[in-house]
């Protein structure tokens, strides 16, 4: 049954136009019906008519139409080759009609997809994304440009993969790719970098080389006093924002509220690609609604850049008002608290700070307020990592209570491999009690002000002491891992004999089986 077949009767419905397509009996490519496929949006025709865009498009073209051509029937069966399914249902419904749009060199760019990995699924969101015609139009010469240029960068063939499929139409023009390369080049960064740029942020492929050249000369004479290249390498995605439209109002702004704006922008690049009403919108809000003297505004900027890029209506107004409401705290308070940690303001008020605020109340410690006006990092700090394992030295280890860090919040602020539990065992062994010298005459020192006037041993007692901590450390781990690796092998060597176990007894009873069948 050939395709020209298959749709002889004009259908009156998407069941009827799959029938008619072969799908419910014979078909020159063996398939199963059309199934779900998610990244494009084509689902099982089972559904109501008005289910998808697609449906209606391929049974407006069905009844319009209602008879197929060879280059249809080509591209369909090609595709499906390429494990491509959905595209190869699109292509049966877009190349029934004027298809002279279709070069003749449509079999080159799928055979130049193909080695390039990009088959079934990729295949499908690469044409979802750029569009049939438009796919079988690409000009062979400029897409074997652009693959030999990225095969000079030498990035991974999964990585190309997934670059190409995610940015198709840079295969249409070879042009600025190879002028990006040419200016990333130009900067002296090696091919490696530039293929982990491309990687990361596949929009550099389409780089503005002249755009680019003008944020450089504009950051070496305005902002950067030291090495460009390496900021470059950092946030290359600032070269894509348009100089004359957005980077040099945005400079300009912060120019007349910064004196050192290099700090601002190595703090947090995206401040080169926000608007002007945007951080006015900012300034605005830490000034009027915080409480954040005028004169201190700039302070607080330089200590946490990327605020200058917080949105007011999702991340600063929820922060403030749960300071203000849930917390109880005064205009005074919170001022205190943006101008000593401003990240307090972009926190998740769900995922971090009343995670951590009940964590302490749950302690029985009903007064966070003073905990969070003496230290507001905690906010941050992460519950699971930070908090709850150093809770847990303190209570078992130290023999203390959750309301001695009361007198003492930044116990928190110390790690507790490299400092706490270092500190408090040394002082055990010594024989200097904790509960006398306190947390914060055992952890806030330096090391040689703690073994003078704490422990009252020399400096090279402390350090040898580290030393073979560290050591009995490691062995510890190496043991639980070699613990860990046991249990494995065990549980595999287990699992092979049950499987072994099984299959012999599967072979006696097929012979038993045999057996029996013989006798009857």
């Amino acid at each position: 049954m050939k395709p020209a077949a298959f749709a002889l009767a004009r259908p009156t419905s998407l069941t009827d136009f799959h029938k008619a397509r072969g799908l419910a009996g014979t078909h020159p490519v063996r398939r199963r019906p059309r199934v779900v496929c998610k990244s494009a949006g084509y689902f099982n025709p089972d559904l109501p008519k008005n289910a998808t865009e697609f449906a209606q498009r391929a049974l407006r073209l069905a009844r319009s139409i209602g008879t197929s051509n060879s280059l249809a029937s080509q591209v369909e069966e090609e595709l499906r080759r390429l494990g491509s399914v959905c595209a190869a249902d699109l292509a049966f419904a877009e190349l029934r009609g004027d298809v002279t749009s279709v070069p003749r060199t449509w079999r080159e760019v799928l055979q130049i997809l193909g080695d390039a990995g990009i088959v079934g699924e990729s295949l499908d969101r690469f044409i979802d994304r750029l569009g049939l015609v438009r796919m079988l139009s690409i000009d062979v010469d400029q897409a074997m440009r652009v693959l030999e240029l990225l095969n000079q960068l030498k990035i991974a063939p999964g990585k190309l993969r997934r670059l190409l499929v995610r940015t198709p139409a840079l295969l249409e023009d070879a042009l600025p790719v190879e002028s990006g390369v040419q200016f990333l080049r130009g900067i002296h960064l090696k091919d490696r970098d530039i293929a982990n740029i491309f990687v990361k942020w596949p929009a550099m492929l389409a780089l503005d080389a002249a755009n680019a050249q003008a944020i450089m000369a504009l950051l070496r004479d305005r902002v950067l006093r030291g090495n460009a290249r390496r900021f470059i390498l950092r946030a290359p995605f600032v070269l894509l924002y348009r100089v004359e439209e957005i980077v040099k109002p945005a400079l300009g702004w912060m120019e007349a509220h910064f004196a050192d704006v290099e700090q601002v922008v190595r703090g947090c690049p995206l401040v080169l690609g926000n608007s002007v009403s945007q951080f006015q919108a900012v300034k605005s809000f830490l000034v009027l609604d915080v409480g954040i003297p005028q004169r201190q505004f700039a302070t607080t900027v330089r200590a946490f850049p990327p605020i200058l890029v917080a949105d007011e209506a999702t991340a600063l107004r929820p922060a403030l008002r749960f300071l203000r409401v849930d917390l109880g705290f005064s205009r005074p308070d919170t001022a205190h608290i943006a101008i000593g940690f401003p990240a307090t303001l972009v926190l998740d008020v769900d995922a971090e700070m009343r995670t951590n605020i009940e964590y302490f109340r749950g302690k029985g410690i009903e007064n966070v307020n003073r905990l969070v006006r003496r230290l507001p990092p905690i906010l941050s700090y992460d519950l699971r990592k930070d908090i709850i394992p150093k809770m847990f030295y303190l209570e078992n280890s130290l023999r203390l209570s959750p309301f001695d860090v009361l007198s003492f919040p930044a116990y928190f602020s110390y790690p507790l491999e490299s400092r706490i539990q270092p500190r408090t065992l040394f002082l055990r062994t010594v024989g200097k009690p904790l509960s006398e010298i306190g947390l914060n005459m055992a952890l806030s020192l330096g090391d040689e002000e703690f073994c003078r006037r704490v422990a009252e041993r020399p400096l090279a007692d402390y350090q040898q002491f580290c030393a073979r901590l560290n050591e009995l450390r490691d062995e510890k781990k190496r043991l639980r891992d070699k613990e860990i690796t046991q249990k494995r092998n065990a549980a595999a060597e287990v699992e092979v004999k049950m499987g072994e176990t099984e299959g012999a007894r599967g072979a006696e009873e097929k012979t038993g089986w045999a057996a029996l069948f013989s006798k009857h």
